[in-house]
């Protein structure tokens, strides 16, 4: 077998193909490899108790995790991600909570109170009138006229007609609208999609409703914003005329950066039942590592 190896990574080299030292794998290879090394850690009895006692926390964090419905595991899951990539303020607050829970190590009992105070009822002494209508902050210059153009109506218009372009577009309603959206789209009536969702709360129905009112406006606005008058009428059409409702692209903020690529090994025992779907030649000379 490995000479079968050895040869053919002669091959490799011969066609100048890059292969990774886990694909074929020479008895130089052997001790850089990850699973052998995981493999020559856990031989070693004081060393398998030392990474068995640092992997506990993160066995009680599954377990945790375990009981968590599908919709709070993808909050998590984004909210994890966002701290890999742009979330500063996480990593730098993790240094006090580590601190904190130090302390509380050695002085279990007892704790340091703070407080903070706020000055209410200030006024200005002089006459002020506001010069703009404010600031907006959005993830693209196409969501900022967007934004811009529904406050602008918002604004403009009193009574009634000022309430149709009151957009409420929190997180919360969003995902309502959402979710009802792609229940229409594979193929659901639009009020068992409602009633799904919402959990036959009429409450909660209602402001679903009115959610994908206020998200398929804006969406209609982000389309003609971005040169695209058919997709705008096409927003505010779908449900009205039966149609398939388009996946909104207002609610997506754009990302960039470089892409990352991570690697998962799954360690068995050689007679573990798991291994059985997954046997093949390789997995014979070298179970472990199959």
């Amino acid at each position: 077998m490995w000479e079968l190896a050895r040869l053919a990574d002669t091959l490799a080299g011969a066609l100048d193909l890059h292969l990774d030292p886990e694909l074929i794998t020479t008895p130089e290879d052997a001790p850089h490899i990850v699973w052998n090394r995981l493999d020559d850690a856990f031989r070693n009895d004081a060393r398998r108790a030392e990474l068995l006692r640092d992997a506990r926390p993160y066995d009680e964090a599954l377990q945790r995790l375990e009981t968590l419905p599908s919709a709070e595991l993808e909050r998590l899951l984004t909210e994890t991600l966002d701290v890999c990539s742009h979330r500063i303020d996480a990593w730098e607050t993790s240094l006090y909570a580590e601190r904190l829970k130090q302390m509380r190590v050695r002085r279990p009992r007892g704790c340091h109170l703070g407080a903070w105070g706020v000055v209410e009822n200030v006024r200005r002494r002089e006459a002020f009138e506001a010069q703009t209508a404010g600031y907006i902050h959005a993830p693209s210059l196409d969501h900022a006229a967007t934004a811009a153009i529904l406050l602008n109506a918002h604004r403009t218009y009193v009574g009634e007609d000022a309430e149709r372009f009151r957009i409420d577009l929190s997180s919360a309603r969003v995902r309502d609208a959402l979710e009802v959206l792609a229940a229409v789209r594979a193929g659901q009536r639009f009020d068992d999609a409602v009633a799904r969702v919402t959990a036959g709360d009429a409450a909660r129905g209602q402001s679903a409703r009115d959610a994908i009112g206020d998200l398929l406006t804006a969406e209609s606005v982000f389309q003609i914003v971005r040169g695209n008058p058919a997709a705008g009428g096409a927003s505010l059409d779908a449900l009205g005329k039966g149609h398939r409702p388009p996946e909104p692209e207002v609610v997506r903020s754009g990302r960039g950066g470089a892409a990352v690529t991570h690697r998962v090994m799954l360690g068995f025992e050689s007679q573990s039942s798991a291994m059985g779907a997954w046997r093949s030649p390789r997995a014979g000379p070298r179970p472990l590592g199959g």
